[in-house]
């Protein structure tokens, strides 16, 4: 008799080992958390309640896909940036980052200013929200230099997309530029294929480091080489009047990649 009660007990601890611990396909062990059986309508929160968040329900498993982002607006203040075209340059950004979900789970933005030199104006923050990045984007400092785009793009993965100034490892990482597309130094020292050249580097070095580039055209001109290159394809250009489309775009790169991954 005392055997055999040794041998249920042993039998029911086996069974609740094999409840608490899972084996994916990997084959390595995790261990996971009890739930209910039925969820209530209180539990239904956890799964399809996010602020700004997409329950994927692909591979028999769900998980909650938010519209997250570590986002750089990179803003050209040369010499051939118009007081008009400065102006609307910033109002849209603002629109931008008004359609988007700046919060601690979505969004997060820095915001660079370049001419001849690059100013790191604000790095991540994971507290920020839209009112006060609409009133950093308003106080940005007009330079009136040479337009150094190469130079500012060089800077941004070490500058911006490191996890001393916030940058976060497991969301997609995106850099808007609003320029006009010049890119001129002092002619003395460089020519315009060594500025090219030199831009064509720091976006290489950008891309392999998977970071998406697209371009704000404030000129209404998208079709010349600097944003060619910037954009890598027309898709990637965006008229400054047309912001709606960049915020869409925006907004399905992290649902299409946690897609991806879930």
């Amino acid at each position: 008799m005392k055997k055999r009660y040794i041998y249920w007990i042993m039998f029911f601890t086996l069974q609740d080992l094999r409840c608490y611990y899972a084996q994916p396909d990997d084959g390595y062990y995790y261990s996971v958390e009890y739930e209910p059986l039925n969820d209530t309508p209180e539990d239904e929160g956890r799964y399809s309640g996010g602020r700004a968040g997409e329950v994927n329900k692909d591979a028999g498993g769900e998980h909650e896909c938010h519209h997250a982002m570590d986002l750089a607006l990179l803003f050209d203040s040369s010499y051939s940036i118009t007081t008009d075209a400065w102006v609307k340059m910033k109002e849209a950004a603002k629109r931008l980052t008004d359609g988007l979900d700046i919060s601690s789970d979505g969004a997060h933005v820095s915001i660079l200013v370049y001419s001849t030199n690059v100013d790191d104006y604000y790095m991540f923050d994971e507290n920020a929200d839209k009112g006060k990045i609409s009133k950093l984007i308003e106080g940005l400092k007009y330079y009136g230099e040479w337009p150094r785009l190469d130079r500012a793009l060089s800077a941004i993965p070490h500058r911006v997309f490191s996890p001393f100034n916030g940058a976060r490892s497991d969301v997609p990482k995106v850099v808007v530029v609003f320029t006009d597309g010049k890119l001129e130094g002092p002619s003395t020292k460089l020519g315009q294929s060594d500025l090219l050249n030199s831009l064509a580097r720091s976006i290489e070095n950008l891309r392999r480091k998977d970071v998406m580039l697209y371009g704000v055209a404030t000129s209404g001109v998208t079709n010349n080489q600097v944003f060619d290159m910037i954009a890598g394809d027309q898709s990637r250009i965006m008229d400054i009047n047309n912001m709606e489309q960049l915020i869409n775009k925006l907004r399905n790169i992290s649902i299409e990649i946690c897609r991806g991954m879930y």
